[in-house]
């Protein structure tokens, strides 16, 4: 009898959204906000049938919401005079978009979704809290929301704490935000390797480790090997970018969608939403 080949599992990693963000062209005409944001999840929902049906073979989908979903208002001196609207009204739009994004992934795709959350540093109410940053933030607010919508359909966990581990088939993935990864002379790969090595022997001591590491924060794609961990950083949707250039790096319009077969990764593919498939009617 010939054996069945097994599946793939599948990560899609979705952060740095920045709902509430809006651009203003150089005539004062506002040409980003939330009506685009909602257009590019319309257009991940076709691009992933389209990856599902055509490109892979996926028995269960893990979507990792990285946290910078809510632009927020308080924290940085630019958010102000940037914000489309206010924090409140940004999260309530961003859960239906969320939400509607996910019923019809899942009507689409027809597997199991576990999704995964982590909070960023846009969405704080305030910038210098005495309580850890997870409890007091818009993207908590939309995630809570999901959580409720989703019920019976779609699972959707909330860590308590700014990273977590997450298995995915046989290999384990660290997945955080980002902002908690220091950066020296504005360079943040130092900093990473001391996050990945400190957390390697927290982790140690109680027999979890992990293989690989996703991240957002920095707004730009990219993939490399760390003494064997390999390393994920996801991109953005917000248009405007002053931090990555200041960090030197380019900021990448995409997010990562990742296959995983035991191990190891099986593949991986940079959904890019600066150049963007046709599908037909």
């Amino acid at each position: 009898m010939l054996k069945r080949k097994k599946k793939d599992k599948g990560i899609l990693c979705i952060g740095d959204v920045h709902a509430g963000f809006k651009k203003v062209n150089s005539e004062g005409r506002q040409v980003w906000g939330i009506y685009n944001i909602k257009k590019e999840f319309e257009y991940l929902n076709k691009i992933m049938k389209h990856f599902c049906e055509e490109h892979v073979s996926i028995d269960e989908l893990h979507v990792f919401l990285l946290g910078d979903i809510v632009h927020g208002a308080s924290n940085y001196r630019t958010q102000l005079w940037e914000a489309e609207m206010a924090p409140t009204i940004a999260t309530e739009k961003i859960t239906d978009i969320l939400t509607n994004f996910f019923l019809q992934l899942k009507k689409d795709i027809k597997i199991p979704i576990i999704v995964t959350c982590q909070t960023g540093n846009h969405g704080r109410k305030r910038r210098e809290q005495a309580i850890p940053t997870y409890l007091e933030n818009e993207d908590l607010t939309v995630y809570l929301n999901l959580k409720e919508r989703l019920k019976g359909k779609v699972k959707v966990n909330i860590p308590k704490w700014y990273w977590t581990v997450v298995q995915v088939d046989k290999k384990r993935f660290l997945i955080t935000h980002g902002d908690a990864i220091n950066m020296y002379s504005r360079i943040p790969w130092y900093g990473l390797r001391e996050f990945i090595q400190s957390n390697k022997l927290i982790l140690k001591k109680s027999n979890r480790n992990f293989e690989a590491v996703i991240i957002g924060h920095f707004h730009n794609m990219f993939n490399w090997d760390m003494k064997g961990i390999e390393v994920f950083c996801n991109g953005t949707l917000q248009p405007q970018n002053r931090f990555t250039w200041r960090i030197g790096l380019t900021p990448s319009k995409a997010f990562w969608f990742i296959g995983v077969k035991g191990k190891r990764i099986a593949w991986r593919y940079q959904i890019d939403f600066s150049r963007k498939r046709r599908f037909k009617k």
